[in-house]
């Protein structure tokens, strides 16, 4: 499931809608959603700001491990300077 998935099954159709809840432009969902690279820090703040909760699972073997070092990672610095826009929670 992708980023666009999950704002749908929030019942959020457009990324307009999302835009306006989450308090930033339409282009920075696009953008967001698009992303092949994101840091965790910034898909775990989107995910939050939906309701939801990210959990890193890795499977070696027949073992399952929850990777929990990245739970308080703030969000880097933007890379043309500044700090990016915070996804704000939906109701």
């Amino acid at each position: 499931m992708n980023l666009g998935d999950l704002r749908k099954h929030k019942a959020l159709r457009s990324q307009k809608e999302a835009a306006e809840g989450l308090g930033v432009s339409v282009s920075t969902v696009s953008r967001f959603e698009r992303e092949q690279d994101a840091y965790i820090s910034r898909i775990r703040e989107y995910v939050e700001a939906l309701g939801g909760q990210l959990e890193i699972r890795v499977h070696i073997g027949v073992q399952t491990f929850t990777v929990t070092q990245y739970d308080k990672v703030l969000p880097p610095a933007r890379k043309r300077g500044g700090q990016h826009k915070r996804f704000q929670p939906l109701p």
